[in-house]
């Protein structure tokens, strides 16, 4: 494995918990999300 692909890696998994946590608060609390926005 490459040092890039680590990081490739990495940064779409950060990607997707980032937007798992963004539907969750957008399931929870929609007018804290618009705000984000």
């Amino acid at each position: 494995m490459s040092h890039t692909f680590l990081v490739v890696a990495g940064l779409l998994v950060l990607f997707m918990i980032f937007s798992l946590i963004r539907i969750v608060l957008g399931a929870t609390t929609p007018d804290r999300v618009v705000a984000l926005d």
